[in-house]
């Protein structure tokens, strides 16, 4: 063994710790940019749900634009709003708190995780992500459905034909009609409907449509034959959790959605089952939804 062995030797250790320590640092620079990335993206959605309607370049409330990183650190009349790295002393973190004064959103409390993520992105340094404010919002991500469980079978919608002589019950992915004018509700009719569980019912007015939804799946079926006779997938983010037919049942609105996120109305045409307008109404599912009896008004 060379005299110089040693040294080599130290070297080469130094030089082998040294890289294995780049290499387990790496996988956690990733997560950390990842994670970085994620609480950028969802501060826009906040931004963008919550802010953007008051704080845009027509309404400018308080003197303060949001629509833009510009405009944003252009502050309002009140001065600036965010101190990048200092959550702490932002106006615009401290605004979103309980018993804030001014509060922001002004007519509603913002859930603790919403109010942490703008905290966190301050904190970050207020970082724009442009992309994500450009992101359609009805984003869908592929999903494998798993055939339901035989023994799943709750209730989970209930629906009763105009005439009252049929009980349309959703149990686990089927539907079973009744006869309501018997006093024993004999089964008329049970079928299949969706492979996931069926999450709302609704009869058209008339009686000739029997509206059924699902995880991403409206289906109409004939209200006599109760033969399917359409569906509706595009556009649909979530399970559809509530459906209704407007007075003259030529209009269908649904509700669907991201839990804790989104709740999304929309507007479809029963003769063609064309989609005529979407736009998201909550900031969580919506469990249900009426006309009025003129139908001019939808509550969600």
């Amino acid at each position: 063994m060379s005299k110089h062995s040693p040294l080599l030797f130290v070297i080469f250790a130094i030089v082998s710790f040294g890289t294995s320590a780049f290499l387990a640092a790496a996988p956690n620079a990733d997560l950390r940019r990842s994670r970085e990335s994620e609480i950028n993206r969802q501060a826009m959605r906040v931004l963008k749900a919550e802010c953007f309607g008051c704080h845009n370049t027509e309404k400018k409330k308080g003197g303060l634009v949001l629509t833009s990183r510009e405009t944003l650190f252009n502050g309002g009349d009140d001065g600036a709003v965010v101190l990048p790295g200092k959550p702490e002393s932002s106006r615009l973190a401290k605004a979103l708190l309980r018993d804030s004064d001014p509060h922001m959103p002004p007519k509603k409390q913002l859930p603790d995780a919403q109010i942490k993520i703008i905290h966190d992105w301050i904190k970050g340094g207020v970082v724009w992500d442009t992309g994500a404010l450009a992101e359609d919002e009805n984003r869908i991500n592929p999903v494998e459905l798993l055939t339901l469980p035989a023994s799943y079978l709750p209730v989970t919608a209930l629906a009763s034909s105009p005439d009252g002589q049929k009980l349309a019950v959703g149990r686990g992915g089927s539907v079973v009609i009744h006869d309501a004018s018997q006093t024993n509700y004999p089964v008329l009719a049970q079928w299949e409907a969706h492979r996931d569980a069926v999450q709302a019912l609704a009869w058209s007015g008339d009686g000739l449509w029997l509206a059924t939804g699902a995880f991403r799946r409206l289906e109409l079926w004939d209200g006599q034959s109760f033969k399917l006779t359409r569906e509706l997938t595009n556009g649909i983010v979530g399970r559809v959790t509530a459906i209704v037919f407007s007075p003259d049942s030529r209009t269908l609105a649904l509700g669907d959605g991201i839990t804790a996120e989104s709740g999304f109305v929309r507007m479809i045409s029963v003769g063609d089952g064309k989609l005529v307008a979407s736009w998201r109404a909550h900031a969580d599912t919506i469990l249900g939804m009426d006309f009025s009896r003129d139908g001019k008004r939808l509550v969600t």
